[in-house]
Parts: structure tokens; C-alpha cells; sequence
């Protein structure tokens, strides 16, 4: 249940991280960035928040967010099939 990270080996490797910390993969980076940007487009109040909140927190407030739902699955789909390659 709680065990490194594949891709950066850094951090304990769940949903949190996988999303929106880990730094292990560049394709994962560029899903990462156009996610958050196309989130803070939608949603301007989610920059202060991700700024300031840790992985958890950001993912659980996004969660939350009914604006960004469709973009937040579809980002959570992706990251997913990149785990699954590795």
C-alpha cells in the first residue's frame, strides 16, 4: 500500500502525488502543466490555492470543484495510463 514512487522514487506513490507533485516523468510534467492551466482558466481562485496547499489538500479542494470535473477526469485518465506504462 505505501511504497515509492515508479517514476521519481522520491515520495510514497498515491493519487495525490501521482496528479499533481510527482516530477518523475516529462510526459507527466506536461500533463501536469496543461491540467493546471487549463484549471486556472476555468477556475482563476484555484492558482492562490495551489500555490499555497500541499498535494493533498489542492486534490481534494479540486476534487470538490464541479467547474473543472470533466478536465479533472480526463486528467486523472491520462496520468493513470502513464503509470501504467511504467
Amino acid at each position: 500500500m505505501w511504497h515509492l514512487c515508479r517514476l521519481c522514487k522520491k515520495e510514497v506513490e498515491d493519487t495525490p502525488h501521482a496528479m499533481f507533485e510527482c516530477s518523475g516523468s516529462p510526459q507527466l510534467l506536461a500533463l501536469q502543466y496543461v491540467f493546471l492551466a487549463n484549471a486556472f482558466d476555468v477556475s482563476p481562485t484555484l492558482y492562490q490555492m495551489a500555490l499555497s496547499a500541499t498535494p493533498v489538500s489542492f486534490f481534494l479542494h479540486v476534487l470538490s470543484h464541479r467547474p473543472i470535473c470533466d478536465i479533472l477526469a480526463k486528467f486523472a485518465f491520462d496520468t493513470l495510463q502513464i503509470y501504467q506504462r511504467t
